[in-house]
């Protein structure tokens, strides 16, 4: 991204970093062009509506942190990371909601606010009151057993004591699935607030690495390439919930009051001792999970119920909710990282090419968009990022080369055969 912000003078960003709202206005107010600017560039032309409520985001989560900024070159830092954040969140949100459909066009007469008004939006969303979600519950809890309450003696005057004995018996059991569904709402509400505040604790891979980390449970975690886990700073305590953008493989510590359960988009897959493994990158149309040894329970948010899912078994969950269980093969082809390989079955090449880019951080491209049709089948080992281009090359009938910057090309090694020509008598 481009140079984003003419960074505000040294009294402006002092008031700033002390928290006073007048500064907050003030830059926001000044940088809002700018801000605009590139958040149009972060979310690209087909979201490009979006860009206000991406710039307001971005400012208010700088806000939220002004007390870490020691110079006015790391607000500015700052602000332009929060950008690229927000405009991939609603990248994600948008892929979400719309997946295999085209952008719906109607959206995009969405009106850009003026400067004036985004500074008053922008003070609204500041002192709007949070809504305090186990409060809620809590009330909600409360008036539903308050209104069961008055049913039974209600009942229990109209007649003899049979009827309302029975439904006596109906209340108190109706009461106490609603107390386990508020437990658990409110539990997933905190796992939530935990997972979102500021001392949240985040371990990532890059591209080409993979590594092992040990959770504060007991518990183990082994990262694959390019991704990313999130836990609360209390996790292992009364909150065991984390989030995952990738994949990885957990051994979960076992006797434990509380499930060990793992967030990735909109799908939720709790343990309590086991080893089993999630699969969940921004591209993927679907989330993986495989489970090794123990059982896990999975579902969706879009969707109730859930399945069981035990060793040796794995299944797919697909944006609408909806589950699929897995063949051995397709096992194999979602999650063999965890035994060191790749496999690919009947895949074409412009599939398997991005996977070796993250495995292998390998960066090669296509001399012809058309060779990407081809399909391959072949296992990879995660030693070598050099034997696996010459593996794909060669099932692809492909020669390795290099282009004027050094970077990796992959042409057609096909040689056409000449056609016959008669000799003349």
């Amino acid at each position: 991204m481009a140079d984003l912000l003419q960074p505000p003078d040294v009294t402006q960003f002092r008031a700033f970093t002390a928290g006073d709202e007048h500064a907050l206005i003030r830059i926001y107010r000044t940088q809002y062009d700018a801000l605009l600017a590139h958040a149009h560039e972060a979310l690209g032309p087909e979201l490009a509506h979006f860009r206000a409520r991406v710039a307001q985001q971005a400012m208010l989560s700088t806000w939220d942190h002004r007390g870490r900024y020691e110079t006015v070159e790391a607000l500015t830092s700052a602000l332009e990371a929060a950008i690229r954040d927000e405009a991939a969140m609603q990248r994600r949100k948008h892929a979400a909601l719309h997946h295999g459909t085209r952008s719906h066009a109607s959206l995009s007469h969405i009106t850009i606010p003026s400067a004036d008004d985004a500074v008053d939006q922008l003070l609204m969303k500041l002192h709007a009151t949070p809504t305090d979600h186990t409060e809620a519950l809590n009330e909600t809890m409360a008036a539903k057993k308050q209104h069961a309450a008055a049913h039974v003696q209600s009942v229990a005057t109209a007649g003899g004591w049979q009827k309302p004995a029975v439904l006596l018996v109906v209340a108190a059991a109706v009461i106490v699935v609603l107390m386990r569904w508020v437990d658990a709402s409110s539990e997933e509400v905190a796992a939530t607030q935990a997972l979102a505040a500021e001392n949240a604790r985040t371990v990532s891979s890059a591209r080409g690495q993979r590594g092992n980390v040990t959770l504060n449970d007991g518990s183990t975690a082994r990262i694959g390439s390019d991704s990313r886990l999130t836990m609360p700073a209390e996790f292992g305590g009364l909150v065991r919930t984390l989030e995952l953008n990738g994949t990885a493989m957990f051994t979960v510590a076992p006797a434990q009051d509380q499930p060990f359960v793992v967030r990735a988009r909109d799908v939720i897959v709790s343990a309590t001792g086991t080893v089993f493994t999630v699969r969940a990158f921004d591209e993927d149309s679907v989330v993986y999970v495989g489970v090794d040894e123990g059982s896990v329970t999975v579902r969706s948010r879009t969707v109730r119920g859930e399945t069981a899912l035990p060793a040796g078994k794995a299944l797919r969950v697909k944006r609408d909710g909806s589950v699929e269980m897995l063949d051995e093969a397709s096992r194999q082809l979602a999650l063999a990282w965890v035994h060191d390989t790749l496999v690919f079955t009947d895949a074409p090449v412009k599939q398997v090419l991005p996977e070796l880019g993250r495995w292998f951080d390998l960066q090669a491209a296509l001399a012809d968009p058309a060779l990407g049709d081809r399909t391959v089948s072949l296992r990879v080992g995660l030693e070598s990022s050099g034997e696996a281009l010459r593996m794909l090359a060669a099932a692809a009938r492909l020669s390795v080369g290099f282009d004027q910057d050094d970077k990796v090309v992959l042409r057609d090694s096909v040689v056409a055969t000449p056609p016959l020509v008669k000799k003349r008598r």
